[in-house]
């Protein structure tokens, strides 16, 4: 039963706001009045007081925060010519105490903004709903985009609770909490208040007829478009998750490539300079196992193969001297050893492979 009175107040809501869209401006501000408004600002050991009344501000003076009687006492002091003059009482807080977070959420979510920033609590702060007090203000409306950019101010419930225990020891009750230096006047200040609050908000009815009137006007378009409202609600909050887990999604495939492409640059270079170290460290043992009397005219090194040309007095003996050597294997001549008359040795041509272990 509880659910089902929820529901129907939040689809008069609904319903009494889209009409009163249709309402020209110039005819609303006929019927409103500005408010005169006294604001408590408590410190750590002191409350200050201000009047707010038709646009004036007027600074009643500060009260120290002491035991309760006291403080009642010297609130009625304080405001004893002037009780008459304010219809609200406003408590602030200090901004130290409230969360603010810029929220990105779909343009549908407009029509039931509060309750997707419920539903988003934990994701956009480290509370859940029915942890805090909240508002929220929507500071840009992109409709190319479909975008809104909303400004949530959280106060956590425990904060709630004590501020409001604070304007209780000083007798006082307080119409709206908001927050130090917030532009509070004309409405348009952060009025904290539970999601419970809002979710199950008080529906006065001036007389039995009217609320029989209201019901009989009501219950049909209920019967009628309540599931769709509802439908659209969840779809709504469905929608601004499924685009969050979407982008979401491109964003790891996008750190997935970039991944890759490093491990791939990194499996290069460790390859390139495995390679450098294998030929740097070849061509040192070569030059210390080879005889001083014998040289080289070419050195070729291709998949592993080695290929060596040069002159020594006697080339038979190279080939014990390069087996002995721990980079190579399979040493042996690739072509016959040819006597040179002029330099009065041997030229030769020796072929041989990389060790596994070292070849490239």
């Amino acid at each position: 039963m509880i659910a089902v009175t929820t529901a129907v107040s939040h689809f008069f809501t609904w319903w009494s706001g889209e009409l009163s869209a249709w309402v020209p401006d110039r005819f609303t501000r006929l019927f409103q009045r500005k408010p005169s408004i006294l604001v408590v600002t408590p410190t750590i050991d002191m409350a200050d007081f201000t009047l707010y009344s038709r646009g004036r501000i007027r600074r009643l003076g500060q009260i120290p925060l002491l035991p309760e009687a006291g403080s009642q006492r010297a609130v009625t002091d304080l405001v004893s010519g002037i009780s008459s003059q304010y219809s609200e009482t406003f408590l602030n807080v200090p901004a130290a105490n409230v969360l603010r977070r810029s929220v990105t959420l779909p343009l549908e979510a407009a029509e039931n903004l509060r309750e997707v920033l419920a539903f988003e609590m934990d994701r956009h702060t480290p509370f859940k709903s029915s942890e805090v007090a909240y508002d929220y203000r929507v500071t840009a409306t992109d409709k190319v985009a479909r975008k809104l950019i909303v400004d949530l101010a959280v106060l956590p419930r425990t904060r709630l609770e004590h501020a409001a225990s604070t304007i209780a020891s000083l007798g006082l009750a307080a119409n709206r909490i908001g927050i130090v230096d917030d532009n509070f006047f004309w409405g348009k200040s952060f009025a904290f208040q539970l999601y419970d609050d809002f979710a199950s908000p008080p529906a006065p009815l001036h007389s039995l007829p009217l609320a029989l009137a209201a019901a009989a006007a009501g219950l049909a378009v209920i019967a009628w478009y309540l599931p769709l409202y509802f439908d659209h609600r969840a779809a709504t909050v469905y929608e601004a998750r499924l685009n969050e887990t979407r982008a979401a999604a491109l964003k790891a495939e996008s750190l997935k490539k970039q991944l890759t492409a490093s491990m791939d640059l990194d499996r290069f270079v460790t390859d390139r300079r495995a390679s450098s170290l294998t030929v740097t460290s070849l061509l040192a043992d070569l030059t210390n196992r080879l005889p001083d009397d014998t040289w080289l005219t070419q050195f070729q090194l291709h998949d592993g193969k080695l290929t060596l040309t040069g002159h020594a007095p006697s080339a038979a003996p190279l080939i014990a001297l390069l087996e002995a050597s721990p980079f190579l294997t399979e040493v042996r001549f690739a072509s016959p050893v040819t006597p040179d008359p002029r330099a009065g040795g041997e030229n030769f041509n020796i072929s041989a492979s990389m060790t596994p272990d070292r070849g490239s």
